[in-house]
């Protein structure tokens, strides 16, 4: 029989034991290596990567090294864990002291992605609207995440895991659970895999754009698409609605001079004050198809900047589909910019005719 009193001094020994234990538990906690893990809720909290690894962060090895990243981005010291076989980057972004032409999470996004292979397609450009964005990278031998979210005082903070799956089946085994740990939190998290949008005019067109950016990095804004080419900043879109224009004919064969004459003197009385370096001409496209249709480009230039449309006419019911890019040149520099929009608008056209002719 146990007496009242051993009891007691049981209870009082476990008491402060307890208080002995919390000290330990506590800095465990602060290191991230919790024994057990959060229940997955609408946005479960992405686990700290001790806690992810059940192991003490590491120094990774010497090809680690800090990364080229994009101006206003810091690297912080990659940790490793599972004996390299784990492994995660982060990087942090402050406000930027001047305006840029794309922000920081969309150069981030867009290098990263690149980096990592992940292939190129449209829905590749970021959206301004979005304050976090993944995506789930599965390559042959590894598989990677990344992740960017916006953080306090308009900063970001990015983050790239890494997982190299160990040749041992039990091993494997053990770390895929800890990953899909990690790839349930980060699912729960923003905006995931690229989404197809509306088929109709503007949608295509910028699928076109997206896929002209060719690894560049592009985002999508209220005024425009953004992105920056030979040094100048690019803002391109569907044209606005403006009164209705003479028809412009699907098939090369059918373009006449005396249309082209005619449409330079629409844009001529629209646009008064404009410089005409590329006056409305059929777009030349060395290579292409002889069965795709015409392109029209023009390009004009004013105090303000350069711009550039470009005229698609389709098959159906005889609609024209128009572009607009605009460029900020500094006074000198509009012949360049002329050039860089010539060039951003063929790349666009030959797109628009793998996919769509």
């Amino acid at each position: 029989m146990i007496h009242r009193d051993m009891v007691e001094r049981i209870l009082d020994t476990v008491k402060k034991n307890k208080l002995l234990l919390l000290l330990p538990f506590t800095f465990q906690a602060q290191a991230g290596a919790l024994p057990s893990d959060p229940a997955p809720g609408p946005a479960a909290a992405i686990p700290a990567f001790a806690k992810l690894a059940r192991q003490k962060p590491q120094q990774c090895a010497a090809d680690a090294q800090p990364l080229s990243a994009p101006a206003g981005w810091r690297e912080e010291n990659a940790v490793c864990a599972w004996q390299g076989h784990l492994k995660m980057r982060r990087w942090a972004s402050s406000a930027p002291a001047t305006p840029a032409c794309v922000s920081a999470p969309a150069a981030w996004w867009a290098w990263r992605r690149q980096a990592s292979g992940v292939p190129e397609r449209a829905g590749i450009a970021w959206n301004a609207a979005w304050r976090s964005r993944h995506v789930f990278i599965a390559m042959d031998g590894y598989q990677q995440v990344l992740l960017v979210e916006s953080g306090a005082d308009n900063a970001w903070l990015a983050t790239e895991w890494t997982w190299t799956p160990s040749p041992r089946p039990a091993t494997r085994d053990w770390q895929k659970q800890r990953w899909q740990l990690l790839t349930g939190s980060v699912a729960t998290r923003g905006t995931a895999a690229d989404t197809e949008s509306a088929a109709d005019e503007t949608a295509l067109l910028r699928r076109a754009w997206e896929k002209n950016l060719r690894g560049r990095a592009g985002e999508i804004t209220e005024n425009g698409w953004l992105w920056k080419s030979a040094g100048f900043c690019m803002r391109f879109g569907a044209a606005a609605p403006a009164p209705a224009q003479l028809p412009l004919p699907y098939a090369r064969e059918d373009a006449r001079l005396e249309q082209r004459a005619a449409m330079q003197i629409q844009l001529a009385r629209r646009y008064p004050d404009a410089a005409w370096p590329v006056p409305f001409r059929l777009l030349d496209l060395p290579g292409a198809r002889s069965s795709s249709g015409a392109k029209y480009e023009a390009i004009w230039s004013d105090q303000t900047g350069v711009s550039g449309q470009l005229w698609i006419p389709t098959k159906k019911g005889g609609m024209t589909v128009r572009a607009l890019l605009r460029a900020s040149a500094p006074q000198g520099q509009a012949e360049a910019a002329v050039g860089a929009i010539a060039s951003e608008l063929e790349g666009i056209a030959r797109i628009w005719i793998t996919d769509h002719e």
